[in-house]
């Protein structure tokens, strides 16, 4: 954009080598008009056209002039030589008053389709979509993206706060915006917070904004794609500049990631998993086996990995079908892992151990999780960490948990389903009494206690006193309306002595 006859214009000029020179430039405007054309963006249709998205003046009303402004596109057919006109506007909606329509982006997706946002000062100033499957020669009808009240400012228009949007598979989307709410009056800065929101079908509708940052000093952010499983993200913020004598001069960069890891119904299911023949100590070592129990709807042979997690993040320690050494049949779903720990090499404490199984597709599943599906089949994995809920009382004479998951279960949103939760679990310090066993959420007991009392025990419990300890519960449809998505659970075993243990803490002792 070029003010130098006057009004502002939009200059174009390409170069066909690379860069080394450029032809001369066009401006791209009717000579007559002598109003405002303002922020090109520019893109390049799948025919090849070129398309520039501006913000203009051009029908203001009433005196044919600014105000108001409002987004169209202008058409190239030749490669930029010459430009098509009338333009077409886009931003349909603004009334015959004075308003504001700004900061306008346009993203093109691997199917072609493109996808408008811009801000629009009309009641408040709120974020607008639309897409277009045609090369911008049609338009579907405008969506509204955000809901801030009448009052929430109008962004500084110097500067980039407008929607980025980026995909991350066929029809699934996510934007990233700024938004000025929080700090709610119009100043020279125009810091705020921000805020993303995804679509799953191509932009037809969007979820409600989700606030990500909340220092209000963020601005101008952008999205992109890393990877099938992983978005970034990156912005200007001021939340570390210390000088209030100097404002809007201390902007650093920040970057996080968003992750995504698939989950669907066609994912493996892990229905047990544990230490087996475990015991370690910081003094003498031990030998560490670990078994899994996982199904995969497509059959084993789909399954292609098998790993250990720490915290959360993979070790690199993967379990073998069958357990390698352990000596189980390589095609029952049995995995297992065995590894020889040497004394004085581990300190003694707690370590939080999960379990990551993926398929050829990329399908994944974690234990201790419970998944809870949507329609889609989708139950998108949780990044919350584990709490430990026990202090370090725990000994060697604590119960041993060998084994526990979630058994003959799958829970979907509009159907609901069977919950069935299993442990095997041995006492060492010679009670009489069965060990208590409770479920606790994120490290929050939840009062509810597996039995080993068999049925008339009320909780599924097929046998009595097996050290198998149950419980059942029927989920009817529609109760987890709106709770697609997986949730991490322990199991804590106490024995009549007051020892505990819980899983799925790897415990270490002195």
């Amino acid at each position: 954009m070029d003010d130098s006859a006057g009004n502002t214009q939009v200059y174009f000029r390409k170069s066909s080598d690379g860069g080394l020179s450029w032809d001369q430039f066009v401006v791209v405007a009717q000579p007559s008009e002598m109003v405002d054309m303002e922020n090109p963006v520019l893109i390049e249709t799948e025919t090849n056209d070129l398309l520039i998205f501006i913000r203009d003046s051009r029908q203001g009303y009433p005196q044919g002039g600014w105000p108001p402004y409002e987004i169209f596109s202008i058409r190239s057919i030749d490669q930029g030589n010459s430009w098509c006109f009338p333009t077409l506007r886009l931003s349909e909606s603004l009334p015959l008053s004075y308003t504001n329509a700004y900061e306008h982006n346009a993203f093109q997706d691997d199917q072609n389709r493109i996808h408008l946002s811009w801000w629009e000062n009309s009641g408040g100033s709120n974020l607008f979509y639309r897409n277009s499957i045609d090369g911008g020669y049609t338009w579907n009808t405008i969506t509204r993206i955000s809901a801030f009240g009448g009052d929430h400012p109008m962004h500084e228009t110097l500067g980039y706060n407008g929607m980025s949007i980026a995909e991350r598979y066929t029809d699934e989307l996510h934007g990233v915006f700024t938004s000025h709410w929080n700090v709610g009056v119009e100043t020279g800065e125009r810091h705020g917070d921000i805020y993303i929101v995804d679509s799953s079908d191509g932009g037809m509708t969007w979820t409600e904004p989700k606030q990500v940052s909340f220092a209000g000093m963020a601005r101008e952010p952008k999205i992109f794609k890393i990877n099938a499983n992983k978005m970034g993200l990156i912005w200007a913020d001021e939340r570390d500049d210390k000088r209030p004598e100097n404002t809007n001069w201390g902007d650093e960069i920040y970057f996080r990631t968003i992750n995504f890891d698939k989950t669907s119904g066609d994912s493996p299911q892990i229905y047990a998993a544990g230490w087996w023949q475990t015991e370690l100590s910081a003094e003498n070592g031990g030998e560490l086996q670990f078994l899994l129990f996982v199904l995969d709807p497509q059959g084993p042979q789909d399954i292609t990995r098998v790993e250990l997690l720490y915290e959360g993040i993979p070790t690199g320690f993967m379990l073998e079908p069958g357990g390698g050494d352990l000596g189980f049949d390589p095609g029952s779903g049995i995995y297992g892992f065995s590894y020889p720990v040497d004394p004085r090499s581990i300190e003694k404490g707690y370590y939080s151990i999960q379990i990551e199984v993926e398929d050829s597709t990329g399908n994944l599943t974690r234990w201790p999780y419970l998944e809870i599906f949507d329609a889609n089949g989708s139950a998108p994995v949780s990044e919350q960490p584990f709490i430990p809920l026990l202090a370090n009382d725990v000994s060697d004479e604590s119960p041993m948990i060998l084994v526990g998951g979630y058994w003959d279960t799958r829970l979907t949103e509009i159907d609901g389903g069977i919950l069935t939760i299993i442990s095997y679990v041995l006492v060492r310090d010679g009670s009489w009494e069965p060990p208590v066993i409770e479920l606790a959420y994120a490290g929050i007991p939840t009062g509810i206690y597996l039995s080993d009392a068999g049925h008339p025990g009320g909780t599924g419990d097929p046998v009595a006193d097996d050290n198998l300890y149950t419980w059942k519960t029927i989920i009817p449809p529609d109760v987890l309306d709106g709770f697609a998505g997986t949730y991490p659970f322990t199991i804590v075993a106490i024995s009549e002595e007051g020892n505990k243990s819980e899983w799925p803490f790897l415990w270490v002792w002195d």
